[in-house]
């Protein structure tokens, strides 16, 4: 109960070595704190400040009455803590600060008024500053204040002063000293507190996440020694599950403990057994952060057969589809995650740029508005809602709700990523840069390094694309979308055009369906007038059944929705330009009945349509062209607009 977690604190007792109880008003204050009736609890509480502070004034100082002091400080500790609860709980960050030091203080000298009853030696200085699990738990919460202040160093400083040696240290403190290192870029101390966070819980999931994170480039049990993960630089698999299995050790033995002091023998089935795979969610968790995607995939969709219809390991088996280019099994798993769990918001901004590739504006419309409704303080809604403008090429919004988005989680790699190709397509290459270099410090994933190259090439950064490439590469050797960044890097340079070319045929010997590569060597044969090899290249990616799988998807970072239409454009750009123009104009239109959105079918088509009746195709100024845009603008304006406007009247208000 509420009253339980004021009074029953261990390390500080009275005079009798009984704990003082609540006084009455605390647990008035108590119940309504369990009723979140944070304004009353803290008028109440104020009135029993006041009140304590008038005994103490009445009695005065006692010679010799050091338990009679604790006593009193203890008291007022409790009432000061009541009141930063109040305070926090209503987002008054700084107050409750102001309340929680108070408390802690008033506990300390507390604890150090009975240091001969709790046989503490005030003046050891191997000795934890920290003397009670009251004080602990108060400079917790101090922590979590600041730390809601934006002040990460401050916070951290606090937290530190519990060190993983104090009997006082918790699971919860090196969770949250974790978070507050790895905010502030200090890994190895956030490596270690969540070590730390597993040999005191072993089911902290979250811990595993992060340490797979943090050391996703370190190597992993049976993998090859002389990979570049092979140094001790960052945290191993086998660390975490030696840090889990302590973990469990220790509660077996504290439930055995407990069982023995009751009369209850606890079998060695008992003793040995996990209650969940954590060995297998940790080789999972290091597998993915690895990029190796497939090896992840098959590692959680076993732990799906097991535990079904789990939203947190469908959620993985999503995100990692996505990573392995599998589209339309990644918005499959995300359609079962949404049928499972509707109000369910983790991930949900990947599933709605999947909806925004396929151009299903509607649907994101939806999602968006609902996850809106939802929670209005999670990245993912406003995610979405930017994915929803970039689409309607409104990219002041869409630059404007990623933003809100990173304001709510600084840490969010998506809304980074996203803010990135907002910028690039708004030809600021040297502002995408930063955005996607914030999106690789948080999660190194392929998606990021294809941003940072493409933003590098922009700004003419060959050298510096080319690295990244390379990066990419080492850090996801068998991943087709790696190896093509190196040749697109490559390419770029002013001699490595054979060197960008034998990394393509290699990326598409990995995938021979993905597109982006394919499309990366026709344009190098184009530039060497290398036309038939051209044309065979792409009318034998179209025989084959070229970009229909998922891997056709990366045309940009973060990738896309399969396009084999793209191939028809591409190939009529080559028959145009070698003048034959009747098959030209056939792969157009082809183009054009797979996609109608197509703006470089309907752009190409356009230029061959004056081409062919002999008209200057670069001529801004000439008829055809303007009767042209003006056809293409009636039958295909107002469309887009009656298919949005329903859903975009939905959230309207968020501008």
């Amino acid at each position: 109960t509420m009253a339980e977690s004021y009074a029953a604190r261990p390390g500080l007792v009275a005079s009798g070595g009984v704990k003082p109880p609540l006084t009455p008003l605390q647990s008035e204050c108590a119940s309504l704190l369990r009723a979140r009736q944070y304004r009353s609890a803290e008028i109440v509480a104020l009135f029993e400040l006041s009140s304590q502070e008038a005994r103490r004034s009445r009695r005065g100082a006692r010679t010799g009455d050091a338990a009679g002091a604790a006593a009193s400080a203890l008291e007022a500790a409790t009432t000061l803590e009541i009141l930063g609860d109040c305070a926090h709980h209503t987002n008054q960050h700084r107050r409750a600060v102001s309340f929680y030091r108070r408390a802690a203080a008033r506990r300390h000298v507390a604890s150090s008024s009975s240091s001969s009853t709790l046989g503490i030696d005030v003046n050891n200085p191997s000795a934890s500053s920290v003397r009670s699990a009251a004080e602990a738990s108060l400079l917790l919460k101090i922590s979590r204040s600041l730390s809601s202040l934006g002040n990460i160093v401050e916070a951290s400083a606090v937290l530190e002063s519990v060190r993983p040696s104090s009997p006082y240290r918790t699971a919860a403190i090196s969770m949250t000293l974790g978070g507050l290192f790895a905010a502030s870029g200090r890994t190895a101390e956030a490596r270690e507190a969540y070590l730390d966070a597993l040999r005191r819980n072993p089911y902290a999931m979250e811990a595993v996440e992060m340490l797979a994170a943090l050391g996703g480039s370190a190597s992993m049990p049976g993998a090859a020694q002389g990979q570049r993960g092979g140094s001790r630089g960052g945290t191993e698999a086998e660390d975490v599950c030696r840090a889990a299995e302590e973990g469990m050790r220790a509660r077996r033995r504290a439930v055995s403990e407990e069982g023995m002091g009751e009369g209850k023998e606890v079998s060695k089935e008992e003793e040995e057994e996990a209650l969940l795979p954590v060995r297998e969610l940790v080789s999972a968790h290091f597998l993915a952060h690895k990029n190796q995607s497939s090896s992840a995939l098959a590692q959680f969709r076993r732990l799906d057969r097991e535990y079904p219809d789990n939203v947190f390991l469908l959620l993985k088996i999503a995100t990692l589809q996505l990573d392995a280019l599998d589209v339309a099994g990644a918005e499959s798993t995300f359609t079962r995650i949404r049928r499972i769990d509707e109000h369910s918001a983790d991930g949900m901004d990947r599933y709605g740029q999947l909806l925004q590739q396929r151009d299903a504006l509607p649907e994101l419309g939806r999602l968006a508005a609902d996850l809106l409704d939802l929670d209005d303080k999670r990245p993912e809604a406003w995610s979405c809602l930017a994915l929803y403008h970039m689409a309607r090429e409104d990219n002041d919004k869409a630059i404007a709700f990623v933003e809100k988005a990173i304001s709510l989680d600084q840490r969010h790699a998506f809304a980074h990523r996203l803010r990135g190709q907002i910028l690039l397509a708004e030809h600021r290459p040297e502002h995408a840069v930063v955005s996607f270099f914030r999106a690789n410090e948080i999660s190194r994933d392929v998606a990021s390094y294809e941003g940072l190259v493409e933003s590098y090439l922009a700004c003419d950064k060959y050298k510096e694309a080319i690295c990244t490439a390379k990066e990419a590469l080492m850090s996801a050797p068998r991943d087709p979308r790696a190896i093509t960044l190196v040749g697109l890097a490559l390419s770029h340079g002013p001699e490595g055009r054979e060197r960008a070319k034998k990394a393509l045929r290699k990326a598409l010997t990995v995938d021979p369906a993905a597109l982006r590569p394919l499309l990366a060597l026709t344009d190098i044969y184009a530039s060497e007038a290398e036309f038939d090899a051209c044309l065979d290249l792409l009318n034998g990616a179209i025989e084959a059944g070229g970009a229909t799988s998922a891997s056709s998807v990366a045309c940009g970072p973060g990738g896309g929705h399969p396009r084999k239409d793209l191939l028809y454009t591409k190939l009529a750009d080559i028959y145009a330009v070698v003048q034959n123009y009747p098959e030209a104009l056939t792969r157009y239109h082809a183009a054009l009945s797979m996609n109608p959105d197509n703006e470089d079918a309907r752009r190409g088509l356009e230029r061959l349509e004056r081409l062919m009746r002999g008209v200057d195709p670069d001529d801004p100024d000439g008829e055809d062209d303007e009767e042209v845009s003006e056809e293409h603008e009636d039958e295909d304006g107002p469309h887009r607009d009656e298919g949005d406007s329903q859903e975009s009247a939905r959230y309207d208000h968020y501008g």
